[in-house]
């Protein structure tokens, strides 16, 4: 069982999007972390149109620390509207707004709007295409993601 939480003292309105229902099995398919799920700032969103969410860092790991048989990653069958390239976020038209980072049982995805901004609808398709599985032989019955997010 993967489930998440949303720091609500986060952004004017605070929702929590998230769907903490996902149920992965030993040896099977990665499982969707949260999709549907929508991250907002106020002011961030008020940017531009679609608002711009350049500089928002968000890091994906087990509640406690990250856990090196947790494997955080991207959606191999991706939404339409961006694809990763080479750990470079780009929407359909190609232009880069943001990278992902795996590390030892975690996943960084940065918003950078290098070529294009890092609207609302890019930022909620990259977050729910996220995934979970596990490599380990005994997985625990349960797992809390700890979703992190800061200014960079």
């Amino acid at each position: 069982m993967c489930s998440s939480d949303l720091d609500v003292s986060w952004g004017t309105f605070a929702v929590n999007s998230l769907d903490g229902n996902a149920t992965h099995y030993q040896g099977g398919d990665p499982v969707l972390i949260s999709p549907g799920v929508q991250l907002f700032d106020a002011d961030m969103a008020a940017l531009g149109d679609g608002g711009n969410y350049a500089g928002m860092s968000v890091t994906i790991q087990r509640d406690g620390g990250a856990v090196a048989d947790d494997i955080i990653a991207m959606n191999p069958f991706l939404d339409a509207i961006f694809y990763v390239d080479a750990g470079v976020l780009r929407d359909s038209a190609g232009y880069a707004f943001g990278s992902i980072a795996s590390g030892t049982g975690s996943l960084t995805v940065t918003f950078d709007s290098l070529e294009t901004p890092a609207t609302q609808l890019l930022v909620d398709a990259v977050l729910s295409n996220l995934v979970y599985s596990t490599a380990a032989a005994l997985p625990p019955t349960s797992v809390t993601l700890e979703i992190g997010r800061a200014h960079v």
